[in-house]
């Protein structure tokens, strides 16, 4: 519960800009409150079957009883009439006391049976640390006249013990909750672009746009360098930035969708490449370009002729984009057949 409320914090944090620099001082809260809770605190829970009663003697210790008026042939079976949860270890002391009349008895101690063979009596059973106590009771009547069946169950819990383990368990994760979240704020507050490129890089998420005018967005080195390549060529894939600046996909795309938040850029499918040009670019400036560059087309024509041919058909192409992509294909036959006339 704790992960998740921190990753939830951070995630809070780093989608809106906010500065939580108060969030390691709410987990340590968070943690010392849970842990001495489950320290000082002692619970037994005490849960009775409807067809039982139960009355409490005191805060350790009560009576349970169970009475029952059987049918000839006749049987009654409860599996849990009884059961005693608690966080903590525990002793429990069992008092049976038992009047049959026309019935044979089976009590179910923790999973144990004893029959009573008497009519009547009384029986005592110790256990020693548990934490899940069950009782069950099964009566039977196998004579053809009316049965009944009182049983009365004193229970004594003693000792209760802390569950050491489980409190260092509980210790040992918020110290590392509260590492955690330090170590992750220190992040944020300290390298807070790089650390959300690194975040970009492994996942998948959209940009964590905090970066809102151009000049924040040019300072990062990595990202201005990309700009200035992109002014220079006019445009170019995402696979090709990413080998020229020998940098991860992930890393690349982060900046790139910056620069695409501030204005300085944009992005366009060509095909199966995702191409990314400045703003102030023309399609008839940055695509002849890509096509040179890196399809097969710069195989065929020149530069000067895939501008020309593409100036001239500007208008169908422009026609042609759909949901931010253009059809190679269909550029491939318009340019063909344009630069053939």
């Amino acid at each position: 519960m704790l992960n998740m409320l921190l990753y939830a914090c951070v995630m809070e944090m780093l989608f809106t800009g906010r500065n939580l620099v108060y969030t390691p001082i709410i987990f340590f809260l968070i943690c010392f409150i849970l842990v001495v809770s489950s320290t000082v605190l002692c619970s037994v829970d005490i849960s009775v079957s409807p067809i039982a009663n139960i009355v409490w003697l005191n805060e350790n210790s009560c009576i349970i009883e169970f009475k029952s008026i059987l049918k000839p042939w006749s049987t009654i079976f409860e599996d849990r009439l009884v059961t005693v949860c608690s966080p903590y270890m525990f002793n429990i002391s069992v008092v049976i006391s038992y009047n049959l009349k026309n019935c044979n008895a089976k009590i179910y101690l923790n999973g144990e049976p004893f029959l009573l063979a008497n009519m009547s009596g009384s029986m005592e059973r110790q256990y020693r640390l548990q934490r899940r106590f069950n009782i069950g009771i099964y009566v039977a009547n196998p004579h053809d006249v009316e049965g009944q069946a009182e049983v009365k169950f004193k229970l004594l819990i003693y000792e209760m013990k802390p569950p050491y383990r489980r409190i260092i368990r509980a210790v040992a994760a918020s110290v590392a909750t509260m590492a955690s979240g330090l170590g992750l704020l220190y992040l944020f507050i300290a390298k807070r672009e790089e650390f959300l490129a690194k975040i970009s890089s492994k996942i998948v998420v959209p940009a964590l746009y905090f970066i809102t005018d151009k000049d924040k967005a040019l300072k990062h080195s990595l990202r201005k360098k990309i700009y200035e390549y992109l002014i220079r060529e006019r445009a170019s894939s995402l696979r090709r930035i990413a080998k020229k600046f020998n940098v991860g996909l992930g890393t690349v795309s982060w900046h790139l969708e910056v620069l695409k938040r501030v204005g300085l850029v944009k992005s366009m499918y060509v095909g199966k490449w995702l191409v990314f040009y400045p703003s102030e670019s023309p399609l008839d400036e940055w695509l002849p370009k890509f096509l040179v560059k890196e399809t097969s087309l710069g195989k065929t024509f020149t530069m000067q002729e895939l501008s020309e041919a593409i100036r001239s058909v500007r208008s169908r192409i422009e026609i042609s984009i759909s949901n931010g992509k253009i059809d190679y294909l269909y550029i491939k036959k318009i340019v063909t057949e344009s630069t053939l006339k």
